[in-house]
């Protein structure tokens, strides 16, 4: 390999009409040019992987045919480059930078999602990090804000003088009090309850009753206002109308612990044993839930525990979905997240029903790192503590994996070469 001091290509003392460089050219002092020097372009090959040997060319260009990431080989301190990529026709393809690079003003590299578009890229590398220049990058500082105007001076108009009250008449002398009338009643039914007839007099009636220890009891029907409407039905059996309403009646043979429903006859039924409340543990017992089969959406407050599996898929067709692209930086991410062996803290029997029933020795992750990477994964429940939708981080898993393979398979390419 030539060293040469000084290099003169053209000018009136020229050395070098035409120099062509295959190779590395080192000059230890000045390279004088009057025109101008040709670096040549390199057009990368369209790969998973878009490899750029800097030894062939540090000008390059790429046509993505779907989404990439990029590697650059034969890197040295104070190496400065230059990639033009074409963005695919109707289409919208990801470029990933290597490991290591860092976008100047900060922010993230996404490629243009105009079909046919063009980004220009340039780098510099410092031997540890490669500084990209790319389109869109951070936005200046903010200017310093003007002086704001002083306020002019606001009037107020002075308030008039309040009237004198009036004087305040003398107080009416207050009547006697009339006479409490007294009500005939009929009928001698012990704990009865007294119903006014009409004309002047009450009736204790028998099939009403006042228990002291259970309250009110009808021993017949009941209806409330409008005793004329025969269209009602009052004396029906399980109904009772209420302000010209009809109100079905439970059936009082039904046992005490059963769960009442609608059964489309006017009436409630206390159902049958499969669902049930368990008074001694506070429990509703259901024996089979059927979730989205019928009208309404099926939630609770508290926590939801099953015996044997809880199966479900959750919808994630390509076709609902928009702004599809790969997590960038997953490895880093990971990085990031510490899975944990831990001890749950011991809560109340109130608040393992607000906030969680888990006790004991657990494995897991910790909430607020995940949120710090990946907020969309974190939610913070109406009681004010974070949970993690873990099926979600697969996603990022999976595009670790390939990153690291990336890399795996770049540095096989090097040992065979």
């Amino acid at each position: 390999m030539a060293n040469w001091k000084k290099i003169i290509v053209s000018g009136s003392d020229a050395l070098l009409n035409t120099l062509a460089v295959s190779g590395t050219l080192e000059v230890d002092s000045v390279v004088s040019v009057d025109s101008k020097i040709n670096i040549t372009q390199l057009t990368l090959t369209d790969a998973a992987t878009v490899a750029w040997n800097l030894n062939l060319g540090s000008n390059s260009k790429i046509a993505l045919g779907g989404n990439r990431t990029l590697s650059i080989s034969n890197i040295s301190t104070g190496d400065t480059g230059v990639i033009l990529v074409l963005q695919g026709a109707g289409t919208t393809h990801n470029l990933t930078l290597p490991a290591g690079s860092v976008i100047i003003g900060g922010g993230t590299y996404t490629t243009t999602t105009t079909s046919g578009g063009v980004d220009v890229l340039g780098f510099y590398y410092d031997g540890v990090s490669i500084y990209w220049s790319i389109p869109g990058g951070a936005a200046g500082a903010k200017g310093a804000q003007g002086i704001t105007g002083a306020q002019g001076i606001t009037g107020a108009g002075s308030q008039g003088i309040q009237g004198i009250q009036g004087i305040t008449g003398p107080s009416g002398t207050k009547g006697t009090q009339g006479i409490t009338g007294i009500l005939p009643l009929t009928g001698t039914t012990t704990n009865g309850v007294i119903t006014y007839d009409g004309d002047g007099t009450g009736t204790v009636e028998s099939s009403l009753t006042f228990e002291t220890t259970q309250g009110l009891y009808v021993g017949g029907n009941i209806q409330l206002n409008d005793a004329s409407d025969t269209t009602l039905s009052r004396f029906s059996a399980g109904i009772m109308a209420v302000e010209g309403k009809r109100v079905p009646v439970m059936d009082a043979a039904s046992s005490a612990d059963r769960i009442p429903f609608y059964t489309g006859a006017n009436t409630m039924s206390a159902g049958s044993s499969g669902f049930t409340f368990d008074s001694a543990n506070k429990h509703l017992v259901v024996e089979r839930l059927n979730v989205g089969l019928s009208a309404g959406t099926n939630s609770t407050d508290g926590l939801i525990r099953a015996e044997n599996d809880v199966i479900a898929y959750a919808t994630s067709d390509k076709r609902l979905k928009e702004n599809i692209r790969p997590i960038p930086w997953a490895v880093d991410k990971v990085k990031q997240i510490n899975g944990v062996y831990f001890d749950w803290i011991p809560l109340s029997e109130e608040e393992e029903k607000t906030i969680h029933g888990n006790k004991g020795h657990d494995i897991g992750v910790i909430a607020q790192e995940i949120e710090a990477i990946l907020p969309e994964l974190v939610t913070t429940r109406d009681n004010g503590y974070k949970a993690v939708k873990y099926d979600k981080i697969v996603a990022l898993l999976i595009e670790a994996i390939k990153e690291q393979q990336g890399e795996i398979d770049e540095l096989k390419r090097k040992i065979n070469e």
